[in-house]
């Protein structure tokens, strides 16, 4: 994605959300602008088309892979960016808390003299609700939510009388839903309303080539929030390109913000991220890289080699290493040799 479009982007969301709302504007671009990757170009490409529809959308990728700021971009790229965005989580809740944060509850249905409570859909009307992790949701929860997205009503806990809100659902999840249904923990009426269209959400390490622009963007971040500057070592940025991060982009931005107030100032050496990252899974991808890189250099030598022994004759020295000819230009051109080798058939 170039960066006249992602300029257009922003500009398309001020406008449409009519004023700025805090840290929007530099979320949309850390979503946006790092994305070097097909898998992250596609998903931003579904935000695009889905946006300003009132589909129901599906968004699937592990924890820290941007769900909830995917959610906030559709709502703010949508008609209703002008009215609330809200947010809910299943996974930490028991059943009864799932329906009362969902749909609110009358007085004494969940204690005596308890007050009424308004549910997030009924504080969200108008607007959008983000109901993540909702594979956790009881199957009793989930009937109610059939119900309201067929008909548009909902009951509080503990009240009879239906009450009405116009909200559009994003969901989010973690899990394959067609095991839970399989499994018989999921609705299957439930999971074809909610999975009408579905976007994934790739983990950081699918999306290397994001790494280092992230870096600097969070980086810059925490210069300006804190004034603590950061600068990394070539080695420290190759090994957190190697890094698997199993916590995803959170990961990356909570190390960065502890690396800034621990090395404020300092060059961040690879002993430095000991602490934070997972020495094995770094430790084996490191390797793994100083193999591969150790191969290379192997080759460039050996091709190197070969053209010096047959006075920089390219044809020549790709007979002696038994490749064709192309195959030896490949290698020039990948290891940077055309300098040389014109430079050597000049003097020659």
């Amino acid at each position: 994605m170039n960066e006249v479009m992602d300029r257009e982007l922003v500009e398309e969301l001020i406008r449409s959300a009519g004023f700025l709302k805090t840290g929007i504007i530099e979320k949309l671009d850390s979503f946006f602008a790092m994305a070097a990757s097909p898998v992250m170009a596609e998903a931003q490409q579904l935000i695009r088309q889905v946006a300003r529809s009132r589909a129901i959308v599906l968004l699937v990728g592990e924890w820290g892979t941007g769900k909830t700021l995917a959610a906030q971009i559709i709502h703010e790229l949508s008609d209703r960016s002008r009215a609330p965005f809200l947010e809910i989580s299943s996974a930490p809740l028991t059943e009864e808390e799932q329906a009362a944060g969902l749909f609110g509850w009358d007085e004494s249905a969940l204690w005596p003299g308890a007050p009424f409570g308004i549910g997030r859909l009924e504080q969200a009307d108008r607007g959008t609700l983000f109901i993540d992790q909702i594979a956790e949701l009881s199957l009793a929860v989930q009937a109610k939510l059939v119900r309201f997205l067929q008909d548009r009503e909902f009951e509080p806990l503990g009240c009879t009388t239906p009450r009405i809100a116009d909200v559009r659902i994003i969901t989010g999840t973690d899990r394959d839903l067609e095991s839970a249904v399989r499994a018989g923990t999921f609705r299957e009426d439930l999971y074809y309303m909610v999975g009408v269209f579905p976007i994934r959400l790739p983990r950081l390490r699918q999306r290397r080539g994001d790494i280092e622009p992230l870096i600097r963007f969070f980086s810059a971040a925490v210069l300006r929030e804190f004034g603590r500057s950061l600068t990394f070592t070539s080695e420290t940025i190759r090994v957190l390109v190697a890094y698997d991060w199993p916590g995803n982009v959170r990961e990356l931005e909570n190390l960065i913000q502890r690396l800034a107030v621990v090395f404020p100032d300092k060059p961040i050496e690879v002993e430095d991220l000991m602490p934070y990252l997972s020495d094995a899974s770094l430790f084996a991808r490191t390797k793994k890289l100083e193999t591969i890189d150790a191969l290379k250099e192997l080759e460039r030598e050996n091709v190197i080699a070969a053209l010096q022994r047959n006075d920089w004759i390219q044809s020549r020295a790709a007979k002696e290493l038994g490749i064709t000819l192309r195959q030896m230009g490949y290698r020039v051109k990948k290891f940077g040799l055309e300098p040389l080798v014109g430079q050597r058939k000049a003097v020659t």
